[in-house]
């Protein structure tokens, strides 16, 4: 696989660096354009490649709370990567402090400069193959919104600063239909917050739906419904009592799911859910990561780092081939993958990649 230069802009983690992160306390690599990591089921892998996700967008699919993140025992894990960007040279940095309650809290900073939020997260692209891509279709609504969130925060500014302070708006409105649900102060109150949620809440609805589009236009004969929970300052007036007597906001992009539906027939659209095969099920994952690697490299001009985490142990040679013809590694300037093994992985030039035994 040789490292192409059709996409405008390009990146490549030179070294990534962990510290009390899963089960490393320590452990630094130097990477390569082309690199197979290569150990037994256990010997943390995939940690490897979610911490790299997790540095570019904020978010892991594997772990149900962020707490799991960090080393059994300890208050804090580390993510450093040395990154080159379109020929300049960047540190960054992501600390995971475990606070109170189990929470987690993340600190960023690029050349030992503190960032927030918005201006951290998304500095790094990647696309990130995992084996738990699969829960997508038959998941919870959460896994879905959850995935929305990890590329777009990568992908835009605006969506990264508008779904911070939705949900940050969110919260304190709770807060607050409590207390009034509670008789402690006064529903007259909730008409500035319902204002700016509402703000917050459309822009989020509305870049999740064009990023939805994007993919059902560009990928092979699936359909990615949106289902948004929509927000406006009428429909948060026809939810107050409810809301009230909940004492949480129940509409908005807290609420929104998509599905995957497929081509039956011309005229015809089936839930994969309900009617799919294991094997649709997998196509149709690929299917939306292909779209997704579409998207930065069309919408946004840039070249993602692709993580691809161990997603030839179930493919012959022939599927093998099928996989790397489609994904056009050729174009990408870093790909970084596990294995259990090398063998049966002939497609791969292995003089070019860099192996790393765990």
């Amino acid at each position: 696989c040789a490292a192409g230069k059709s996409v405008r802009f390009n990146m490549k983690i030179n070294q990534l660096s962990l510290e009390n992160y899963r089960n490393f306390k320590n452990l630094n690599l130097d990477l390569s354009e082309r690199v197979l990591i290569v150990g037994d089921n256990g010997v943390g892998k995939s940690n490897l490649l979610e911490a790299a996700y997790l540095l570019s967008s904020g978010h892991t699919k594997r772990a149900e709370t962020e707490k799991e993140v960090i080393l059994v025992g300890l208050d804090y894990a580390k993510i450093r990567a040395q990154v080159r960007l379109e020929g300049e040279d960047y540190l960054l940095d992501l600390t995971l402090n475990l606070g109170g309650q189990d929470r987690v809290s993340k600190a960023g900073s690029v050349n030992n400069v503190k960032k927030g939020f918005s201006q951290f997260f998304g500095f790094l692209k990647a696309v990130e193959f995992s084996p738990e891509d699969i829960n997508l279709v038959l998941g919870s609504p959460d896994l879905r919104r959850r995935y929305l969130n990890s590329v777009l925060n990568q992908a835009s500014l605006e969506y990264r600063q508008n779904f911070k302070l939705y949900e940050r708006t969110r919260k304190e409105k709770n807060a607050l239909l409590f207390q009034i649900k509670e008789g402690s102060d006064k529903r007259e109150d909730l008409d500035l917050w319902n204002e700016q949620i509402a703000n917050f809440g459309f822009i989020v609805n509305k870049i999740r739906d064009e990023y939805l589009k994007f993919l059902t236009d560009n990928t092979h004969d699936l359909v990615f419904e949106y289902s948004p929970s929509e927000i406006s300052l009428k429909r948060l007036r026809e939810f107050e009592e409810r809301e009230i007597a909940a004492g949480v906001s129940l509409i908005g992009p807290h609420r929104d799911d998509f599905r995957f539906l497929t081509k039956a027939s011309k005229t015809q659209l089936e839930n994969l859910a309900k009617f799919g095969s294991r094997g649709q099920e997998r196509l149709a994952v690929f299917e939306l990561k292909i779209g997704e690697i579409n998207y930065f490299r069309k919408r946004l001009k840039v070249e993602p780092i692709l993580l691809l985490d161990d997603v030839f142990s179930e493919l012959d040679k022939e599927h093998r081939h099928g996989v790397f013809k489609r994904l056009e590694l050729e174009k990408s300037e870093q790909v970084i993958f596990t294995a259990t093994s090398a063998e049966n992985l002939e497609e791969i030039d292995f003089k070019d990649v860099k192996k790393i035994e765990l």
